[in-house]
């Protein structure tokens, strides 16, 4: 049943495990129980947007925004769509990431956070993201999970844009990640810098953004031999 695992061997394991588990349980470490110069590193108390977490996350992005454009201009067909339909949506998560470059213009202007623009994106609004979190999680179960499992369910014009079975690995680091990050904040009640107070759910979003890079790159694989 699970020897889909032992195909892409180490280097398998490494990319869609081990990597995000041990960037992001390092990262985790570091905030939560180093000292205050490394948690200062992971998200700085003169704002988090300039600290290691968020520009991993930023970094992340980016490449998904390169994959995806390279694999548009290369592919055709439904895949070419896809890509660009990628491009667009990738492109405006950067944008909200950055909260359209109002953290630079404000840090740069020495703008004290009490003054600062309190609408700063769509994330910014109250129960937006909590509700994108939802849906994410409820994609990942229909999409990322089920379709792994049961891809004779699945219409024919849908098969070539199925996820691999790997991407299950990744899922678990996603899982480890979000679990460790929430039980040493809320059950052992170690708040670090307090930097990320109410945003301990940056640590996840890493490997989300990592889950959506190594989807499309298998699909710019399979995009580029048709």
């Amino acid at each position: 049943m699970m020897d889909f695992l032992l195909r892409p061997g180490l280097k398998g394991y490494f990319i869609y495990f081990f990597l995000p588990l041990i960037v992001c349980l390092t990262l985790i470490g570091m905030y939560f129980f180093g000292p205050l110069w490394a948690q200062e590193i992971v998200a700085p108390r003169i704002n988090r947007e300039f600290g290691v977490l968020e520009n991993l996350e930023l970094l992340v992005v980016l490449l998904v925004i390169i994959i995806a454009l390279n694999s548009w201009r290369r592919s055709s067909g439904l895949f070419r769509k896809f890509f660009f339909l990628v491009i667009i949506v990738s492109v405006f998560d950067f944008l909200e990431e950055i909260e359209y470059g109002l953290n630079y213009v404000e840090y740069f202007k020495g703008v004290v956070e009490s003054l600062q623009e309190p609408m700063r994106s769509v994330h910014s609004i109250s129960g937006v993201t909590a509700l994108l979190k939802n849906l994410v999680y409820l994609g990942f179960g229909l999409f990322f999970i089920c379709t792994t499992f049961f891809p004779e369910k699945i219409p024919e014009l849908v098969r070539p844009f199925l996820p691999s079975r790997m991407i299950l690995l990744t899922i678990l680091a996603l899982l480890i990640v979000s679990n460790t990050a929430w039980y040493i904040n809320y059950v052992l009640k170690i708040t670090g810098t307090q930097s990320l107070y109410g945003n301990i759910s940056e640590f996840e979003e890493i490997v989300i953004y990592y889950i959506f890079f190594l989807y499309l790159r298998e699909l710019r694989g399979r995009a580029l031999q048709t």
